[in-house]
């Protein structure tokens, strides 16, 4: 599984031409609604990037299912390593609410 999107270098990566040069980085979590709108945006001429967040230790299996889905789909397909961020952000402020 490869890691490590920069977000900044997404935005300047060079775009395989279409007739609009649009693309869409698109959250994929594997699930129906992420594959649908995954398909349904590349169907409308859509240039799809699949980006999905590892926010914790178990959260591998769900990005398993995203990977293999952008792969049917043939559109390329980033993995966040955000466990640390979610950790201190979101983790540690809702520990903190009920301490």
């Amino acid at each position: 599984m490869k890691t490590g999107i920069c977000l900044t270098n997404w935005t300047k990566m060079p775009m395989t031409p279409n007739k609009d040069n649009k693309r869409v980085l698109l959250g994929m979590s594997g699930g129906v609604d992420s594959s649908v709108a995954a398909f349904l945006l590349r169907q409308q001429g859509w240039q799809v990037t699949g980006l999905s967040l590892l926010t914790h230790d178990d959260g591998r299996f769900g990005l398993a299912d995203a990977q293999s889905i952008c792969s049917q789909l043939d559109i390329p397909w980033e993995m966040l390593d955000v466990r640390k961020e979610f950790r201190d952000t979101i983790i540690a402020d809702f520990i903190d609410g009920y301490t």
